[in-house]
């Protein structure tokens, strides 16, 4: 390979590298990710999804978004795939994190008091942000899919 081929190839692997999620823990009592199944008595349930223009997930900067509640993680969420999580009511600090050539973060109050809280997650160019909306895509059970697998 010519020395401009290495050095692109090489170049390539370090921004892939430096690009790429650690793939976040699970620390919430797994709720069943089907998304018709019961919340339980007492709880409120979120559920997190990535909206993320498809066209760009895998450029720099639109990669997986890890999403944190109150500090423990929920999940690593690739485009069009959620998260859902059962807790107790009230309003919660949702954080999200996206590495890049460096790390983007952001914080965000969700108040989570009716049954079921819908939060879509989606990378921006230079950021990351949520939506919290009514209800799910009308398209949603075609297009999306668990981040976790059922137990």
């Amino acid at each position: 390979m010519s020395t401009p081929k290495s050095l692109l190839v090489g170049i390539l692997i370090v921004a892939q590298a430096a690009c790429s999620v650690t793939v976040l823990q699970h620390q919430f009592a797994t709720a069943s990710q089907a998304l018709d199944a019961p919340v339980p008595s007492g709880s409120v349930r979120i559920v997190f999804f990535n909206a993320s223009n498809e066209l760009r997930s895998g450029v720099v900067g639109m990669g997986p978004i890890n999403v944190l509640v109150n500090n423990r993680g929920v999940g690593t969420l690739e485009s069009r795939r959620y998260v859902q999580v059962d807790l107790a009511p009230g309003t919660k600090n949702v954080t999200l994190v996206r590495r890049d050539l460096g790390e983007i973060s952001s914080t965000h109050g969700v108040k989570a008091e009716s049954s079921v809280t819908y939060v879509e997650v989606f990378s921006r160019p230079m950021s990351i942000d949520i939506r919290v909306v009514q209800t799910l895509p009308e398209d949603f059970v075609q297009r999306y899919s668990a981040a976790l697998e059922e137990s």
